[in-house]
C-alpha cells in the first residue's frame, strides 16, 4: 500500500440502500477529490466516481462496506465518503 493509499470500513446506514439518486449525489461529492476512491463489498470493487458502478454493488442499509482511496487528497475522499455513508445520505435525505 502506497503512503497515499488509504482504507476504511464503514457501515452503510441508509434505509433505502444506495439507489440512484444517492449514488449521484456521492458522485457529485467525490467529484471535488484529486484521488481515485473505490467502494469494495463482497470482494467487488467499483469507482467510487461512477454511479452506474456504485448501483452495481446494490449495497443495503447495514451492509458493511470498504472505502479505498489514493491520491493527493485521498484522506479527505475517504473521510468524506465514510461520513455520507454512516450518516451523511440521511441528512441529505431527510430520513428520519
Amino acid at each position: 500500500m502506497s503512503r497515499d493509499k488509504k482504507r476504511r470500513v464503514v457501515r452503510l446506514n441508509y434505509a433505502h440502500g444506495l439507489h440512484a439518486r444517492p449514488a449521484t449525489f456521492i458522485v457529485q461529492e467525490l467529484s471535488k477529490f484529486d484521488a481515485r476512491i473505490y467502494l469494495l463489498k463482497d470482494n467487488r470493487c467499483v469507482n467510487a466516481k461512477s454511479v452506474i458502478e456504485l448501483l452495481t454493488l446494490g449495497a443495503m442499509d447495514g451492509e458493511r462496506l470498504a472505502i479505498e482511496a489514493e491520491g493527493a487528497d485521498a484522506d479527505k475522499a475517504v473521510e468524506r465518503l465514510a461520513w455520507l455513508l454512516e450518516c451523511g445520505l440521511r441528512e441529505q435525505f431527510q430520513e428520519k
